[in-house]
């Protein structure tokens, strides 16, 4: 029950992340009509976020999106460099973001429109492909569990303490 609740907790952490994200990158500017239009222009891997989520939050946010997909790091680099596209919010895998910094491709993140950035984990911020997180904030991050049945291995579930332990018999 306590690993669900902590699931759902992630869950609520990373959607707020996420939101918070769109929203200090979103762009104003005037219509015609004095009205004040917002647009967020996201490049993102094919298939990550479906269109009821975009449609939902466009109209939660009175925002614009106008969403974009790649289907390699490479593909959204040069799509990027070669000026297919000034984008709000751009994913990239952890090996892309010292390229992008070195070509001038990204801008800094400003930390404080992201308020529950402090709730993530410490394993998933200030890596050595962005120290500080200065361009950069974790997505997606994963753990790998495993179950185990204590009487097929005749191990107390009490002494397995790291994935060795259940190979290793007495």
């Amino acid at each position: 029950m306590k690993k669900r609740i902590g699931n759902i907790i992630a869950a609520m952490v990373i959607t707020f992340l996420l939101t918070s994200i769109f929203l200090s990158g979103c762009g104003t500017g005037n219509t015609s009509g004095g009205n004040e239009s917002k647009e967020l222009n996201v490049f993102n891997w094919t298939e990550y976020i479906p269109e009821i989520t975009i449609k939902k939050f466009e109209e939660e946010y009175g925002v614009k999106v106008n969403y974009s997909m790649f289907s390699s790091n490479e593909e959204m680099l040069a799509k990027v460099a070669a000026g297919g596209g000034v984008y709000d919010l751009t994913m990239a895998s952890d090996y892309i973001v010292p390229a992008m910094v070195e070509r001038d491709m990204i801008e800094p993140v400003d930390l404080s429109n992201i308020p529950n950035f402090k709730n993530l984990i410490d394993d998933y911020i200030d890596q050595d492909f962005d120290p500080g997180n200065k361009y950069s904030v974790p997505f997606m991050g994963n753990t790998l569990s495993l179950g185990v049945n204590p009487d097929s291995i005749g191990v107390d579930v009490s002494e397995i303490k790291r994935y060795t332990d259940l190979w290793t018999r007495n």
